[in-house]
Formats: C-alpha cells, sequence, structure tokens
C-alpha cells in the first residue's frame, strides 16, 4: 500500500514541478517603494510601474543620438570604480524610453545570458540616475512625439 502511495505522490510531483519552476523565473522585488521585475527566463529587468506605459512609444529611425556617454559615466557614479572592474567580463543591454528632446522615461536592463549580475539595490540607483539624464538627440522626424533604442555596454569599456 505504502508503495501505491509513494507512485501517487511521485505522480502529483511530476505534473506540479513544471509549473512551480515557471512560475520561479520571474521574481518581484521592491526597492524605494518602486517594484522591479526581475524575469530570469528572459534575462530581462525593468521597473513595474513604468512598464505600464510602455506600449506608448514607437520605434523610429529617424533620430540621431550625438553622444551616449552620459551611460557609462552614470554607471561609474552609481556603482563605483571597484564594482566596475568586477563586471569588466559583462556586458549589458538597456533599452530606452525617450521623449522627443532625448529625455529619458524608461529603461529596461537585459541580460546576456540571462545571468543578472547587479542586485536590485543597484539597479534601482542606476534607474534613479538614468531616469534624470537626457540624450543629446537629433530627431529629423518632426512628427514623433517619443523614441526608443537599444544599447549595449561593455564593462571593460567603462574603465
Amino acid at each position: 500500500m505504502s508503495h501505491s502511495i509513494f507512485k501517487s505522490l511521485l505522480l502529483i510531483l511530476l505534473f506540479i514541478a513544471p509549473s512551480l519552476v515557471a512560475q520561479a523565473q520571474i521574481v518581484n522585488k521592491e526597492v524605494n517603494k518602486s517594484t522591479y521585475v526581475f524575469n530570469y527566463d528572459k534575462g530581462v529587468v525593468y521597473n513595474k510601474q513604468k512598464a505600464l506605459i510602455q506600449h506608448q512609444y514607437s520605434m523610429g529611425e529617424d533620430f540621431d543620438i550625438d553622444n551616449d556617454s552620459i551611460i557609462p559615466n552614470s554607471f561609474k557614479n552609481v556603482l563605483g570604480t571597484k564594482r566596475i572592474q568586477e563586471l569588466k567580463n559583462n556586458r549589458i543591454i538597456l533599452s530606452f524610453a525617450c521623449d522627443q528632446r532625448g529625455k529619458i522615461e524608461n529603461i529596461n536592463f537585459i541580460f546576456p545570458g540571462k545571468n543578472c549580475f547587479l542586485t536590485s539595490e543597484e539597479i534601482a540607483s542606476l534607474e534613479k540616475t538614468l531616469l534624470s539624464k537626457q540624450f543629446p538627440v537629433k530627431i529629423y522626424n518632426k512628427n514623433a512625439k517619443s523614441i526608443t533604442f537599444t544599447r549595449i555596454y561593455s564593462f571593460n569599456q567603462m574603465l
């Protein structure tokens, strides 16, 4: 009789385990009254409140970013040289949504290889700093209300 109970429990676990694993791939972490969604399956981290407005932005190719050095400089100011040195073998992809003046309004942090190497506190600090920044942008389509774009940054190049 105990053998049949063991088989039943094993079957139940086989059906439940995949759903438990799938749920564990997305984790919400709260920092300073903001909720950050860590999607480990996709290697993406974003602010849950900001994600709600993301659909309002349109992607275009009618613009140029004159200089995006504000990003590496912001990383250096927030993380410090020692932490950048620790991360020197890593890259990060940032997806930006900006208004027509280049003011950053939303950021997604994307980790190649799905390895999230920044803490939730580091991401919150980076987001706070970056949301106060503005890219020097030239928009050729005067009807564009906003722009979205993605850039890859190497920590090695930030040193």
